[in-house]
């Protein structure tokens, strides 16, 4: 278990490049003209945070499969839509307790003064350790 964490852990490195890197450029362009909150919180923010964790979660999905987990072996149905036999599906679902956390804590550091990037760059940490266990323990099982 020690190489396969540290195979998500560099899959997570790359996976923060991508999720800082797409909140910058969402943030200061994508979505550069949009003002405005929604219950206090800052609408051009939550659109970047949600493009950012949508590409890191995409590309993190493809390098944990094809690396990481590369010696378990998955039923392969292109048919199935379903949580239990699509994998991409079962990925987002055990991911949602670390996207959920990430918003969270980025939300409040931001709010309490905090600076977006470094904000989120704190929250991904605290939501990387969960996400390692929930896949590892739900996602990436041999069916």
């Amino acid at each position: 278990m020690p190489l396969r964490f540290f195979k998500y852990s560099l899959v997570g490195a790359s996976g923060v490049l991508i999720n800082l890197g797409s909140l910058y450029l969402a943030r200061n362009y994508l979505f550069s003209r949009v003002e405005g909150d929604i219950l206090g919180f800052d609408l051009k923010l939550n659109l970047s945070l949600i493009t950012a964790i949508f590409c890191s979660i995409v590309s993190n999905f493809l390098l944990n499969k094809k690396w990481t987990w590369a010696d378990k072996k998955f039923k392969k149905n292109p048919y199935s839509f379903s949580l239990h036999n699509n994998l991409f599906l079962k990925y987002i679902a055990a991911c949602s307790v670390s996207i959920s956390m990430q918003f969270i804590v980025t939300n409040l550091l931001v709010m309490w003064g905090a600076q977006y990037l470094i904000s989120n760059f704190i929250a991904i940490g605290l939501a990387a350790v969960f996400g390692y266990l929930i896949n590892h323990k739900i996602t990436f099982v041999e069916r």
